[in-house]
């Protein structure tokens, strides 16, 4: 078996999913034996977010002796690091459980979004899938009513400063003027004190389509109509339906992916994300029919199907004939961002792209053109 020349990046797709055939623990341990760019490894898990599950797969399929390590600190700094993740991601959900308890109590019709949710129900364990915000999707005439539940539980609609350590609250103004510019509100948070926490900060979304000002209320009802109660420690907190978690999942990523700004500060095309479609399609018993007659529904065919297009093209994960059941007449916005009053067209394989990190420099520098 020879080491190729993109060795590290399939290293790192290997190191992201959540099972691998014999063939492939058999190339992740050759790979993990191997003379490879261990800085780049470490560089694209890191900058992907992915370190949980490349522990868990480094943990469940890597037989390696001492001898045979070629990078041993690569082993110690991933360990840490999901140690970390996993204390973080239970401190949090303390704050959630708290938070959800008292919607409840206050009858705000609510369901988490991504975060909490995917980390105890489709990641294998905790650890696993890391999140810094806690997104909560509610009925937009229900929104004054969450935020007071928000403020009775210390939370202020501000920004943390770093160099202060506190937090600087919105001005009348910014709070008024997000809603009307954007799917969600100014965002609330709580400062507290713990080992890796300064602040827990909640975001409520209104509506699906992010980034624009194009009020979904009639398909925020129906996701919330459909919603699931969950348990989590013997809490009670409320999720989407799956299909509708996937549906919401594949816009984020088309949103993210698309716009030039989450480029420049390289948030577009993380593994990450990418990963969370691959884990929910995985884990759960999705019913494809269901899923995509609400595509079609509430017409947003080209956003799943971007998103969709992209996983299965790292992963092979989509099952056979929905891809081709969703494909638009074009498909050239497949490889087109969106640059202010022009488009960049993507030349290179999705493959390159994802693990290509000069992204952020051609598009600045094309803009500054």
């Amino acid at each position: 078996m020879m080491v190729k020349e993109n060795s590290e990046s399939r290293l790192v797709i290997m190191l992201s999913k959540p099972k691998l055939s014999n063939s492939e623990a058999e190339e992740l341990n050759y790979l993990l034996k191997s003379h490879l760019d261990w800085a780049k490894v470490m560089g694209l898990v890191l900058m992907n977010r992915i370190i949980g599950p490349a522990w868990r797969n480094i943990c469940k399929y890597a037989d390696i002796k001492d001898d045979e390590n070629k990078f041993t600190y690569l082993f110690k700094v991933f360990g840490q690091s999901y140690k970390t993740q996993r204390y973080i991601v239970n401190e949090q959900q303390k704050y959630i459980t708290e938070l959800c308890e008292a919607l409840n109590d206050n009858g705000i019709e609510y369901a988490l979004l991504k975060g909490i949710i995917l980390s105890h129900f489709v990641y294998e364990e905790a650890g696993e899938r890391n999140f810094n915000d806690i997104d909560i999707l509610v009925n937009a005439d229900q929104i004054s009513t969450a935020v007071k539940v928000l403020n009775d539980l210390g939370f202020v609609q501000g920004r943390y400063n770093h160099e202060t350590k506190s937090i600087i609250p919105f001005s009348r103004k910014e709070i008024i003027t997000m809603p009307l510019i954007s799917h969600q509100i100014q965002p609330l948070v709580r400062q507290i004190k713990s080992q890796f926490l300064n602040y827990i900060k909640v975001d409520i979304q209104f509506s699906i389509d992010l980034m624009t000002n194009n009020r979904t209320d009639k398909i925020v009802q129906k996701f919330i109509d459909r919603r699931e109660k969950v348990e989590i420690d013997n809490h009670s907190l409320y999720r989407l339906e799956w299909e509708d978690m996937l549906l919401f999942c594949c816009i984020h990523f088309y949103k993210e992916a698309t716009h030039y700004e989450e480029v420049i500060f390289n948030r577009d095309l993380l593994l990450y994300k990418i990963l969370d479609l691959y884990q929910i399609i995985y884990s759960q018993q999705l019913n494809w029919n269901v899923f995509c007659s609400r595509i079609e529904e509430y017409n947003l065919v080209k956003e799943v199907y971007y998103a969709l297009y992209y996983a299965h093209s790292i992963y092979d994960c989509v099952p056979s004939g929905v891809l081709e059941k969703l494909t638009p007449d074009d498909t050239k916005f497949i490889n087109e961002l969106d640059i202010i009053d022009s488009k960049h067209i993507w030349s290179d394989s999705i493959n390159e792209r994802i693990f290509n990190f000069n992204r952020a420099r051609i598009i600045e520098e094309k803009i500054k053109k």
